[in-house]
């Protein structure tokens, strides 16, 4: 009934609930929101897919939580890191899973070994809220959320129509002027943009739903919101797309924390010929001061290796 036993433990960059460490972009930019690590075949069997959110249940409780598919898992595991906690995801802990019964001496809950099952959830829409603004939102299916330079990106998602998506998400807008907020819907209602501006001309909030798998990077409105500087009569233009009218690459996912490097950065360094992981710290600097990303930038670069194979 329940084939996967979860495990539980910490993240390389957090510490206990996050209370210091959640509050530093840097250190949230390597593992930005919740995910239970399966391994393929399990997902296999359960019909799910890399970036699905699952209901994980157990005879204690139940969480949602993002899929992700890892190779570090064996059939019939599964790890879900301990720290998130109702101030950075709607219900998507450990605690509501986990065994109560305690350790008679340490008062320790059995948290390493608890028999979960996993069922997709029916996603359909999501959104990206990009604001300055401390939020905690109530009524969605699923939240979370991670600071950013500036404030701070809120992604969303639920089982309703993509049309009570959208109203469900602009409940979260700030009260803009009408001169201030700019929106967009498409003719089917399926698609919603919006951004505001201060009074000074710099973005303060952005807020795009769309079906999945169809929200544009937000990378370039996350920079955006960053600079706190007037925006360009171009850039203007281009808020509502979320694409930057400049080409503008993605590092991606933070790897080295220290020095802010991406996953796409040291792929693009292994295609151009980097083999170990002090070549990618000489030509990047990553792995090359607290050597915890290390592990990471050798996963990637025997990834990079398999695919010249093949």
């Amino acid at each position: 009934e329940r084939p996967i036993a979860l495990n539980t433990g910490r993240l390389r960059d957090q510490w206990h609930t996050m209370t210091r460490t959640g509050g530093v972009p840097r250190l949230m930019s390597n593992a930005p929101e919740p995910v239970i690590e399966i391994n393929a075949a399990d997902a296999a069997r359960d019909g799910l897919a890399d970036g699905d959110l699952a209901q994980v249940s157990s005879r204690y409780g139940s969480s949602r939580i993002r899929v992700a598919i890892s190779d570090a898992q064996k059939p019939g595991t599964a790890f879900l890191a301990m720290h998130w906690s109702g101030s950075f995801a709607a219900n998507a802990g450990t605690g509501p899973l986990a065994n109560p019964t305690a350790d008679v001496h340490s008062g320790q809950p059995e948290l390493k070994h608890v028999p979960v099952r996993l069922r997709r959830e029916a996603v359909a829409w999501a959104g990206v809220l990009i604001t300055r603004r401390d939020l905690r939102p109530t009524g969605f299916v699923h939240w979370s959320r991670r600071p950013v330079d500036g404030g701070w990106v809120y992604d969303l998602c639920g089982t309703e129509t993509p049309d009570q998506g959208i109203l469900l998400s602009r409940q979260l807008l700030g009260p803009f002027a009408g001169d201030k907020l700019v929106e967009y819907t498409d003719r089917r209602g399926l698609n919603y943009r919006a951004a505001a501006l201060d009074s000074d001309g710099a973005l303060a909030e952005a807020l795009l739903v769309a079906p999945p798998g169809q929200l544009p990077p937000r990378d370039w409105l996350v920079s955006l919101l960053a600079t706190r500087q007037p925006l360009a009569s171009a850039d203007r233009m281009a808020m509502l797309s979320g694409r930057s009218p400049v080409p503008m690459p993605s590092i991606g996912r933070v790897v080295c924390s220290c020095f802010n490097v991406g996953v796409n950065q040291i792929a693009a360094a292994v295609a151009a010929g980097c083999s170990t992981v002090d070549q990618v710290g000489a030509q990047l600097r990553a792995g090359t001061n607290c050597g915890a990303c290390r592990s990471e930038i050798r996963t990637i670069i025997d990834a990079g290796r398999l695919q010249a194979a093949e």
